[in-house]
C-alpha cells in the first residue's frame, strides 16, 4: 500500500518541448511517430522505477551519498530522485546546442522548485567534478549516443569514490531489434556499419542516424572497461523485487494531458519484438549475450 506521495509538475509548454523534441528525434531518423518518446521523455513512474532497479541490483540505498546522472535528458529523473530526497546532479552535453531540450531541462527543474545547476552542459568525456566526487554514477540509453564510449566510461570511474558503484543501462546492438528506428534488427549488423546503412534504408528509415550511435555489444563493453580501476559485471536484467529503500510505498502524483499512445514497433518488428520478450526466449537471449539490453555496473576498487 502506497504510505507516500511524491508530486511532479508538468506545465503544458514542458509538454510542447517534449513533443518537439520528439518530432525533431523521428524527423532525423526519418520516421512518423513521436508519442513514444514524448511518453517516455515525461514518464515520472517509469523514473521511479529505474531508480527502484539500480538499488535492488547495486544493493544499496541511493540516499546515502551522493549520486550523477549522465545524459540526463530532460531531466525526470533527476526530478524524480530529488523528490525522493536523494542527493543528485546530472549532465546533459545537448542542454546548449539543442534549444528545446535546454529550455525543456530549464522549465521542469523550474516547475519543481531545483536550482537551474541541478543539471548541467557538459560532455560525458570531460565532467566538470574533481577525482572522488560520487558514490554513485547511472545512466539510461545514453553510451550509444556519446562521441567516446571508453572516456565516458573512464570518466565515470575516476568521479566515483573508492567503493563507489555505477548503474550503466544500454541497447544491445547483438539483439533483434533497434528501438530508435523502431525496426527489426540482425546481430550481424553491429559488425558492419556500411552494410547496416543499406538494412537500415531498405527498412525506409534515414540511415544518417547511424552516424550518432556507437553499436554496444558485450564484447566491446568488456574491452572499453578492461584498463579502468573497477570491477565490472555485465548481465542483461536488473535484479528484481518488490521494492527498495528509496522507492518503497511511494507512488507518483503527476497531471499530465492526453498524449497519443505511441506506436513504434509496426508489422514483422512488433511480432520480433513480441516474441524476444516471451519469457522462455529472453531467458535463452540473455545466455547467449542477445537479450536486447545491457547493464553494465561496476565497483570502484
Amino acid at each position: 500500500m502506497t504510505e507516500r506521495t511524491i508530486s511532479i509538475s508538468v506545465t503544458d509548454s514542458i509538454v510542447e518541448l517534449a513533443t518537439s523534441i520528439g518530432q525533431s528525434l523521428q524527423r532525423a531518423i526519418g520516421a512518423d511517430e513521436p508519442w513514444t518518446s514524448v511518453r517516455a521523455y515525461l514518464d515520472a513512474d517509469s523514473r521511479l522505477q529505474q531508480i527502484r532497479r539500480v538499488e535492488l541490483t547495486l544493493q544499496c540505498d541511493l540516499r546515502h551519498g551522493r549520486v550523477l546522472e549522465l545524459g540526463a535528458g530532460m531531466g525526470m529523473f533527476v526530478t524524480v530522485a530529488s523528490r525522493l530526497g536523494i542527493d543528485i546532479v546530472g549532465v546533459e552535453p545537448g542542454a546548449n546546442s539543442y534549444r528545446s531540450l535546454g529550455s525543456a531541462i530549464e522549465k521542469l527543474l523550474s516547475a519543481n522548485d531545483l536550482p537551474s545547476d541541478t543539471i548541467i552542459s557538459a560532455p560525458a568525456e570531460s565532467l566538470p567534478w574533481p577525482d572522488r566526487s560520487f558514490d554513485h554514477v547511472v545512466s539510461f540509453q545514453v553510451l550509444e549516443h556519446v562521441r567516446d564510449p571508453e572516456k565516458v566510461l573512464s570518466e565515470a570511474v575516476r568521479v566515483l569514490k573508492p567503493g563507489g558503484r555505477l548503474y550503466f543501462d544500454m541497447p544491445n546492438y547483438l539483439s533483434f531489434v533497434e528501438g530508435h528506428y523502431g525496426i527489426a534488427w540482425l546481430p550481424a549488423l553491429a559488425f558492419s556499419k556500411p552494410i547496416a546503412r543499406i538494412y537500415v534504408r531498405l527498412a525506409g528509415r534515414n540511415p544518417n542516424f547511424l552516424d550518432e550511435l556507437n553499436f554496444v555489444t558485450p564484447g566491446r563493453l568488456r574491452r572499453w572497461t578492461a584498463s579502468l580501476d573497477a570491477e565490472f559485471n555485465l548481465c542483461h536484467r536488473p535484479a528484481q523485487g518488490a521494492a527498495s529503500p528509496s522507492t518503497r510505498d511511494v507512488g507518483i502524483e503527476m497531471d499530465l494531458p492526453d498524449i497519443p499512445a505511441g506506436r513504434r514497433f509496426r508489422g514483422i518488428s512488433a511480432f520480433v519484438r513480441r516474441v524476444i520478450f516471451r519469457r522462455r526466449v529472453f531467458r535463452i537471449l540473455c545466455e547467449l549475450g542477445m537479450a536486447d539490453h545491457i547493464i553494465l555496473t561496476g565497483v570502484k576498487r
